[in-house]
């Protein structure tokens, strides 16, 4: 598709819905919620203490307004290959990727929340593309900035807040090196961390070296869980003289 023509389907978008109503699959739950803040490490009791949430000025349990979005979505069968789910976004997707902007990267997130959502509330999102920029040129490669906004209402219909979302769809740069050697190897793995060599090959030390090791350790065993570190220095000592003295008869 020529560029005229690619970027006329663009504007095509712009100001459509993404797709059907998205209505959560839950309710908001007590559950998710404190599995949210678990993993979080968002600690405050209003969000999962009963108690001390009737004292506050909520009178009970809400959600973190942060989880507004995780209502909504559809969980790791979204991200399945086998998954027949299409909407505006994933055609959209498409499209730039049999153009040739293959890449794509999250750049801006804004996020507003007009009350907070209590257990027992239903959350339904619509999403419309909002905006789709003309191609630039960024440190990444050439490509194009998509906005699309997102409102979370209740069950009632009632807005409770909404979201801003921009990506960058773009060809990533390729370097005159990589354009001239397409077939060069890949960029070879990071090296392991190894002990040691002394602990690699123990059989170039003396089996007498070994054999006083043991015997420390042996006797040393009732002391390790009172000084571990005493135990050690006096293991590395025993190593490092037995290792002179191989070197010495070498």
């Amino acid at each position: 598709m020529e560029k005229a023509a690619f970027e006329a389907t663009l504007k095509t978008y712009v100001g459509t819905a993404a797709g059907p109503p998205t209505v959560g699959p839950d309710l908001v739950n007590e559950a998710m919620i404190r599995h949210w803040c678990e993993v979080m490490g968002d600690a405050n009791p209003i969000y999962t203490d009963a108690a001390a949430a009737k004292q506050s000025v909520h009178g009970g349990i809400v959600a973190p307004p942060a989880m507004l979005q995780a209502w909504i979505l559809r969980g790791i069968e979204m991200a399945s290959p086998a998954s027949k789910y299409t909407d505006g976004q994933i055609e959209l997707g498409r499209l730039f990727v049999e153009s040739g902007y293959s890449s794509v990267v999250a750049t801006n997130c804004e996020q507003e929340y007009l009350r907070y959502l209590r257990p027992g509330d239903r959350v339904v999102a619509e999403t419309i593309f909002e905006s789709i920029s003309d191609e630039k040129a960024t440190a990444l490669g050439i490509g194009y900035f998509i906005d699309t906004r997102t409102v979370f209402r209740d069950q009632d219909g009632k807005d409770v807040g909404w979201m801003k979302f921009r990506i960058l769809r773009f060809k990533p740069n390729i370097s005159a090196s990589q354009e001239s050697s397409p077939s060069a190897a890949p960029n070879p793995r990071p090296r392991r961390l190894r002990p040691p060599p002394q602990l690699l090959k123990p059989r170039d030390v003396f089996e007498t070296q070994f054999q006083g090791l043991r015997a420390l350790v042996g006797v040393a065993q009732d002391r390790l869980a009172l000084h571990p570190i005493a135990l050690l220095l006096e293991i590395q000592e025993s190593a490092q003289t037995g290792g002179a003295w191989a070197a010495s008869r070498a």
